[in-house]
């Protein structure tokens, strides 16, 4: 089941653009008018470069669907059996797509756990499921604008009908105050549940789970208030047209640790790897592992850690086999330990580094494993890049000139 799940996300994934094109993409709609163009609009960037005869065959099949589900949203509705489960809040911690889970402690924020007391945190393994929606007329009426507007784009209409009946759902079993869930604004349809909510005087609240650059997968997303880790990031959303009256500055738990000085680290340096979802090895697992052998040589100490949920750790045992580099395990080494015990921590683009950052640890930008990734990485907006960091370039260049002076 998860192999088909790959293969379908694979078939819908569209050609890349460069971060200069993406912006002539969403600069090239309207001011949007309400949430379902921005819902729309992000739909179209984001499937903008996919082959035509896979939109055509997406939305000729969805139109039907939709009328099934509609159907089947219906039943559900006449057999559900509402339970006395009042909440203040609901907390939706789910995994994506193809069945990857995300942790989700440190990153909740404090405040809301403060003003909402009674809450249910809903660990699912895929947010919304297709056929567990129920009907309700004013999730209808929603789904209803949307459609008439859009009545031959199939596909998001489906999309849309699945999100704003699971959120119904939601609403009539718990009657919250707040729906709270992270990493929704990959999700085209976010802005159109926001306004949802919004009627139904429901905060719907999107928080920060990892790193963001600046991409059209974020074009035009709206919630009541989307919590971000820094100003920086403000900066990164509204350029994807996001509105900025939305966000809400934090500091996520994960980022209060503090490295107690009189520790001496293990290592010298640690490779923080993103892993593949598809694949689960690093595309440039091959350099990132000759740059470390260079290290290795000149007398220092190296280890990496794998990406926790999209990392083949059989193949990267392969690649690291009789190198003298550690590969550490993620799961059973949780992210503050790791990175208290290196001197340095090396990686391209990752949450892990930020942690890094956060605790005083020296932070190295690898641009050699990828000497494109540099100014990709300006391009985006990158957040460690605006701070105090060094180049591997640099120190590798600093150590040659070294041996060469000894």
């Amino acid at each position: 089941m998860k192999t088909i799940k790959v293969y379908l996300l694979k078939l819908l994934k569209v050609p890349s653009f460069s971060v200069d094109e993406q912006k002539k993409i969403i600069d090239s709609f309207p001011e949007p008018r309400d949430d379902f163009d921005r819902a729309y609009f992000n739909y179209q960037c984001n499937t903008r470069g996919m082959f035509p005869l896979t939109r055509v065959l997406l939305d000729f099949s969805c139109f039907f669907a939709v009328l099934l589900f509609v159907l089947l949203f219906i039943i559900n509705r006449i057999f559900y059996r509402k339970k006395n489960e009042k909440r203040d809040a609901i907390i939706i911690c789910a995994a994506n797509r193809v069945g990857q889970k995300y942790s989700y402690e440190g990153r909740i924020p404090e405040d809301l756990l403060k003003e909402y007391k009674n809450i249910i945190e809903l660990k699912l393994d895929v947010f919304p499921k297709f056929t567990e929606g129920v009907f309700g007329i004013n999730a209808f009426k929603t789904w209803l604008r949307f459609f008439i507007r859009h009545p031959f784009s199939g596909f998001i209409n489906f999309r849309c009908l699945i999100n704003i009946m699971a959120v119904n759902k939601l609403i009539i079993t718990y009657s919250p105050k707040a729906i709270i869930i992270a990493r929704a604004e990959l999700n085209n349809i976010s802005s159109i549940v926001s306004c949802f909510c919004e009627l139904n005087h429901i905060r719907y609240i999107n928080f920060m789970h990892g790193e963001m650059m600046a991409t059209m997968n974020t074009a035009f997303v709206r919630f009541t208030n989307f919590y971000i880790w820094d100003k920086h990031y403000i900066k990164v959303l509204v350029w994807g047209r996001a509105p900025e009256d939305q966000f809400v500055v934090y500091q996520p738990s994960i980022y209060n640790f503090h490295v107690q000085k009189t520790y001496a680290p293990q290592y010298d340096y640690t490779y923080i790897l993103c892993g593949n979802e598809y694949t689960g090895i690093d595309e440039t697992i091959r350099s990132v592992c000759d740059i470390l052998k260079k290290l290795v040589g000149y007398g220092y100490k190296c280890k990496v850690r794998p990406h926790p949920r999209w990392s083949d750790i059989d193949e990267l045992n392969r690649v690291f086999f009789g190198t003298g580099i550690d590969i550490e395990n993620p799961k059973e080494i949780n992210t503050e330990k790791s990175i208290s015990d290196s001197k340095y921590v090396i990686g391209t683009f990752s949450t892990v580094l930020t942690e890094a950052f956060y605790m005083g640890i020296k932070i190295i930008i690898d641009d050699l494993s990828d000497p494109d990734l540099l100014k990709n990485l300006e391009n985006s907006m990158y957040f460690l890049l605006d701070k105090k960091h060094e180049l591997l370039s640099n120190v590798i260049s600093k150590m040659e000139m070294e041996k060469e002076n000894a």
